[in-house]
């Protein structure tokens, strides 16, 4: 059985006022602990106070300079996030040999490091 664990508590994040950008974030946990099984439904704690971290992902310092990789029709693709757009339908797009190819038809897409 699946359950859900909510945890009541707060996120504290870092923002660059001269910027706007934001630098981190991090989830402080509170005491108040609820569960719920697959229906929504509340349950008694299933999982022996197991504890379980509360890793959030901390924002991109450029987000316009993260690099993707993958194949389009055996042809090994590369693009960075600026080079995303969305065609009419508002679906993510880059430009390979000058036509809008949908993002989910590259093969293997990845972050690159």
């Amino acid at each position: 059985m699946k359950i859900k664990k909510i945890t009541t508590g707060y996120v504290v994040q870092i923002i660059d006022s001269e910027t706007g950008e934001l630098e981190s974030q991090e989830f402080v946990a509170g005491d108040q602990t609820d569960f719920e099984d697959e229906d929504g439904d509340t349950i008694d704690n299933p999982v022996n106070d197991s504890y379980f971290p509360y890793d959030m992902v901390q924002p991109v310092e450029n987000i316009s300079k993260l690099k993707f990789s993958g194949k389009y029709k055996g042809k090994e693709v590369d693009f960075t996030f600026d080079d995303i757009f969305g065609d009419d339908d508002g679906m993510p797009c880059v430009e390979i040999n000058k036509k809008s190819i949908p993002v989910s038809s590259i093969d293997n897409c990845h972050l690159v490091n």
